[in-house]
């Protein structure tokens, strides 16, 4: 399958390996991108990617809302995640 087809069809894998993982993940123990990635049949770089878009519009929504507390959680947020990064690379 070519085009929107496969995408689609790669859309909608990651969102049953999602789900799939919000069932069955235990409360508290966190994921590596590339445990996401195996449920979700995808790359990490992709698991990455879409992360980082959530947290670009999260930050950008933040911002409409102008609230210094958020937008500060959000900052630390992203940091954590991209300190994550460094750690799995390794």
């Amino acid at each position: 399958m070519h085009g929107a087809g496969a995408a689609l069809e790669r859309t909608a894998r990651i969102d049953l390996g999602l789900a799939i993982l919000q069932c069955l993940a235990r409360p508290g123990v966190p994921l590596t991108q590339a445990d996401i990635a195996a449920w979700c049949g995808c790359a990490r770089g992709l698991i990455y990617a879409i992360e980082q878009k959530a947290l670009r519009k999260l930050h950008n929504r933040l911002l409409f809302i102008r609230d210094p507390r958020l937008v500060e959680a959000v900052k630390e947020l992203s940091t954590l995640v991209r300190r994550g990064d460094r750690r799995e690379a390794a």
